[in-house]
């Protein structure tokens, strides 16, 4: 389907595609700052207007919380209307399962519970689901699973009596339908956890109950498993053996083999608190096991950095540290930052530009030095500094992602306006991010897929 422009807004990329509908990502036209992405669902050709606005209905019936929100409709280019729909950009729990080997219980809490009570809702409300599967269960930004995917969805009458509820077989397909959800989920818990068995359509509360029960409700982490770390080439013979600050786990009591690569305590001065140190180091090693290959390259440097300064040759005396240094010559600065690019005319030139001052800035806590870098009163402005104030207190800790022009691909150029793809960078699916150019040059306004 080659079309551009929908309702207002532009159609950026193709997120999704279905034997009833594509499903695009959609950018507003309007030039207001805090203007965010869209999904817009697009129906083929001989899909009928009414099974449309069935689907509509549906959608306003069940409107809610973990329920994707229906904003708006556009007459599409089969002449059928399309769905202005909240876009959901933290993947499926299709994908969620397929990156993840292990949940915990807190996480299973927070994606089954609210599901469960959400589908009891819907049938009080009169709605069945009709299409309840893996693929259909979607993730806000902020982890909340959202219930989507409502093309098969039926009314039903509202507020029926338990007796007449049980009744209808739509109902009781979405029942056995989340119990195959359900079940998928608990799979990957260490602990074995079990669910009530379906008794009736009071079930969900139930189940919802019993989960609630179990634990305590955690946020889902959804980026994948980090890969299997590769193990260090063996010291050449002729070098010192040395031991390091271990990043592989904390230290929990005092360790006497130098060989296993923890940081001897007898060894460590007086000044030193070890017991801050492994915290922050153990806050680093979870926040660097989520990043993409791509990224070690430069996170490895930082890394590699910070070991050198904390190593120890054994046989020392208390409150005294010895650097090895392969060199007797001293580094020279790092140059300071061209932002020639920044100012000049090219987007794809200034973007790296801008995005390795926003990880100085997230680095240095400086919410004032992301003056430079992100467009005034915009949502990227908004989000970024939030993020740093994450970080600053310990709720986050952001290793910012590094770009090579080569790798971006300008999307759109309207005048003072591009939006520059990122590529595959963020979680297997393409990011984008939107750049207004102003008196001070070019600055980010908002983010996409991130």
């Amino acid at each position: 389907m080659t079309i551009d422009t929908l309702g207002g807004y532009r159609l950026v990329r193709k997120l999704g595609d279905g034997s009833r509908a594509e499903l695009f990502l959609g950018y507003p036209h309007s030039d207001a700052a805090l203007a965010r992405p869209v999904a817009l669902k697009v129906y083929r050709t001989g899909v009928t207007q009414g099974s449309v606005i069935a689907e509509a209905e549906a959608l306003s019936r069940a409107a809610g919380d973990h329920v994707v929100e229906l904003y708006d409709l556009a007459l599409g280019p089969s002449g059928v209307p399309s769905l202005v729909l909240e876009r959901l950009s933290g993947g499926s729990l299709a994908r969620l399962l397929r990156d993840r080997a292990h949940l915990d219980t807190g996480e299973t809490i927070t994606i089954l519970a609210p599901l469960a009570q959400t589908l009891a809702r819907l049938h009080t409300s009169g709605v069945v689901h009709g299409g309840l599967r893996l693929e259909a269960v979607t993730f806000d930004s902020t982890g909340a699973p959202v219930l989507a995917c409502f093309g098969r969805s039926t009314s039903i009458e509202a507020h029926l009596p338990p007796v007449r509820l049980e009744a209808e077989a739509g109902v009781a397909r979405d029942l056995v339908a989340f119990e195959s959800i359900a079940l998928a989920v608990l799979e990957r818990l260490a602990v074995p956890l079990v669910l009530p068995a379906i008794t009736s359509t009071g079930w969900l509360t139930e189940v919802a109950a019993h989960l609630f029960e179990s634990g305590t409700a955690r946020a889902v982490r959804l980026n994948p498993d980090p890969e299997p770390e590769s193990v260090p080439a063996r010291l050449p013979t002729d070098q010192p053996v040395v031991t390091t600050v271990s990043i592989a786990e904390p230290l929990q009591e005092p360790v006497t083999e130098p060989w296993r690569g923890r940081f001897v305590w007898s060894m460590a001065p007086e000044w030193l608190d070890l017991g801050g140190l492994t915290e922050r180091l153990g806050v680093i090693r979870r926040a660097i096991s989520t990043v993409r290959t791509r990224v070690w390259a430069a996170a490895g440097a930082v890394a590699a950095a910070l070991l050198v300064a904390l190593v120890v040759v054994p046989g020392a005396t208390a409150g005294t540290v010895e650097v090895q240094s392969s060199s007797s010559e001293d580094v020279p600065p790092a140059p300071a930052l061209d932002l020639g690019p920044v100012a000049g005319d090219d987007p794809v030139l200034a973007l790296p530009m801008l995005l390795d001052a926003r990880a100085r800035c997230i680095r240095d806590l400086s919410i004032l030095c992301l003056d430079d870098v992100d467009q005034r009163d915009s949502a990227a402005e908004s989000y970024d500094q939030q993020l740093v104030r994450e970080v600053r207190d310990g709720v986050a800790l952001s290793v910012p992602i590094t770009v090579d022009a080569a790798d971006l691909t300008l999307e759109e150029r309207l005048g003072d306006s591009a939006l520059i793809s990122l590529g595959d960078v963020a979680d297997g699916e393409p990011a984008s991010v939107l750049l207004i150019k102003g008196e001070a040059g070019w600055r980010i306004r908002d983010y996409l897929e991130w």
